[in-house]
């Protein structure tokens, strides 16, 4: 009995000790993670046990900010050493498939999975233990990551899947972190002057041939693969902005994004997608500083990159733009530092 009391407290240090080494690692390895597109609902047995295991993967990659790939592969016949994490409430009992990924600088990385009928997930890890995981999901991630060493493995939900189709297709997509300047510079040029009326975007706007600035951010959902067009307006203080796409093309599913800023730190102010084709969009904001005119950064972007039809003519990817500003009028734009300074 005399050694009764010093185990509990043993065993306390050690579970401390793992979740303070666990948290630190996570902190300098990811220094924001965007919520996946679907949740898979949590498995009601899954019970989570570490494991340590080799991490000596098929495929070591160099990501840099340029990185666009697509990986095509299969967890048949590898091997299962891994039944779950503590990222993501499910078992995975079936063979998995591991990527070393080499981060050369501080990235935003993206991964979609692309399944054959078959329950795969995506988990992201700095170390070769399932404690150090980063990101679980089942479909596609986001994450702002720090130069250094990665480990990205599809894993399989089921423990029979031998003799299942496990082939798959990963794409992966590297940017600069936050929101790029080109898009702030090409809102810039379509700027939009507040008054107390509604303006319209003169002429007819299209996608078609757009950058892809802006995929997901931590304000928006599903990646969203078309080109975006972007718009600046400067809005007094309490003024209110409303921004309403309408007349979109056959097949179009537009989303709405708003930005403070651009750059590593730019803030999402608002992201509107009612994830339904062939209808508009509505956003509005309110500049809520007492005193400040405040420039904002307004995108049209939607779910599809453009394709071309027979014929190589580009698919119709047009909408019209439609912006009211109500309440107090700017008189000046504000420049980017001055704005900038506003969300520190």
């Amino acid at each position: 009995m005399r050694f009764s009391m010093p185990m509990p407290r043993n065993l306390l240090l050690c579970a401390l000790t793992l979740l303070l080494a666990t948290a630190s690692t996570s902190s300098w390895a990811a220094t924001r993670i965007y919520p996946g597109t679907i949740d898979k609902p949590a498995d009601p047995d899954f019970i989570y046990n570490r494991t340590v295991f080799d991490c000596q993967p098929a495929d070591s990659l160099t990501i840099t900010v340029t990185t666009s790939i697509t990986l095509s592969d299969s967890t048949i016949g590898r091997p299962s050493q891994i039944d779950g994490y503590p990222c993501a409430p499910w078992a995975e009992a079936g063979p998995e498939l591991i990527y070393r990924l080499d981060v050369a600088a501080p990235l935003n990385l993206t991964g979609v999975l692309h399944e054959n009928d078959f329950d795969l997930d995506l988990f992201l890890l700095n170390d070769c233990d399932s404690d150090s995981c980063l990101v679980g999901e089942s479909v596609n991630f986001s994450a702002d990551l720090d130069a250094g060493i990665y480990y990205l493995i599809v894993d399989t939900a089921s423990g029979d899947s031998n003799n299942m189709p496990g082939t798959f297709s990963l794409d992966l997509t590297a940017r600069v972190r936050g929101l790029p300047a080109a898009a702030c510079a090409a809102a810039e040029a379509n700027f939009i002057t507040c008054a107390n009326d509604t303006f319209t975007v003169p002429g007819t706007h299209d996608l078609f041939g757009q950058d892809n600035l802006v995929s997901e951010y931590d304000c928006g959902t599903a990646p969203k693969n078309a080109g975006e067009r972007w718009y600046a307006l400067t809005q007094g203080p309490g003024g209110i902005v409303s921004a309403v796409v309408s007349g979109v093309a056959e097949n179009l599913d537009v989303s709405l994004w708003l930005f403070a800023g651009c750059g590593p730190e730019a803030e999402c102010l608002q992201f509107v997608d009612h994830n339904t084709a062939d209808q508009g969009e509505t956003l509005t904001w309110t500049n809520e500083h007492a005193s400040d005119n405040v420039t904002v950064y307004l995108a049209v972007d939607a779910v599809r990159e453009p394709e071309t039809a027979p014929g190589d003519d580009p698919v119709l990817m047009s909408y019209t733009l439609e912006v009211l500003c109500q309440g107090s009028v700017p008189t000046t734009k504000t420049s980017f530092g001055s704005f900038k300074s506003l969300y520190r």
